[in-house]
């Protein structure tokens, strides 16, 4: 009944020979009720996207940035196993995982292994690339911290957390959230937007001493992680959810 049109000249005539205006009052009691549904079901449609941003699907877009972040890893990680990383040409690589594997011709281009038997597709759900992942996940925390120089006039923190949300269907995600804070414990939105360029960035030194690290950490980045949580709309009260801190860098 959402469809359902007034017509007020419609009543109009009606109302000329229904002078108690018995039947115009009940069809606009009737369209009332008939708004009123319709707000509800609008309400209830789009309540949902509160918390919907653009900036959690960009990453998804842009599939040769998420192939050339897959190949930079494959090439750092396995050069600290002893093993070697050899571009051929744009689709293929040679990969050496460790120093006692023999090379591998490798590719991330689907159609390209599937057409080339000697062609290993190196994805996401490959064996190598779930090992590696999980070694360098298994790195102490204590390793997990390094220092940037990109030219500010302040230094900053800047934390990556994973976090892992808990519920049915689509509520289960995963999440990759970064929260840069200042000395001072202010969020520095400019930093967690370009956080990828901070591990690219030249070599710093530490920032901060001990006890200042713990202090932003717990009384500032904590409760501002809990916040960008609730507000992106990640986890709500009838849902859990984890968080894991995977890189701390201090940047000046």
């Amino acid at each position: 009944q959402l469809n359902d049109r007034l017509s007020y000249d419609q009543l109009y005539r009606e109302a000329l020979s229904d002078p108690k205006l018995v039947r115009t009052r009940e069809e606009l009691e009737a369209a009332m009720s008939n708004a009123r549904e319709a707000r509800k079901v609008v309400f209830e449609l789009f309540q949902d996207l509160d918390h919907f941003s653009l900036d959690d699907y960009k990453p998804l877009a842009d599939i040769d940035e998420s192939k050339s972040r897959l190949t930079e890893f494959f090439h750092s990680s396995v050069e600290a196993n002893g093993g070697s990383y050899r571009l051929v040409d744009d689709n293929r690589f040679e990969l050496i995982p460790d120093s006692n594997a023999d090379p591998m011709m490798c590719t991330l281009d689907r159609d390209l292994a599937q057409d080339d038997d000697s062609i290993v597709l190196l994805g996401i759900d490959h064996r190598i690339t779930s090992r590696l992942f999980e070694q360098w996940r298994a790195v102490a925390p204590s390793t997990l911290g390094v220092a940037a120089t990109i030219g500010l006039d302040q230094p900053v923190v800047l934390s990556v957390w994973l976090v892992h949300s808990f519920g049915s269907g689509t509520d289960t995600g995963t999440h990759l959230v970064p929260i840069a804070v200042d000395h001072e414990g202010k969020r520095v939105p400019s930093i967690e937007k370009q956080y990828r360029d901070c591990f690219s960035a030249p070599e710093g030194r530490p920032l901060f001493e001990e006890a200042e690290r713990a202090n932003l950490l717990h009384e500032h980045i904590e409760p501002t992680l809990q916040r960008e949580i609730g507000h992106r709309g990640i986890a709500n009260p009838e849902t859990g959810y984890s968080t894991e801190l995977l890189a701390w860098v201090e940047v000046g």
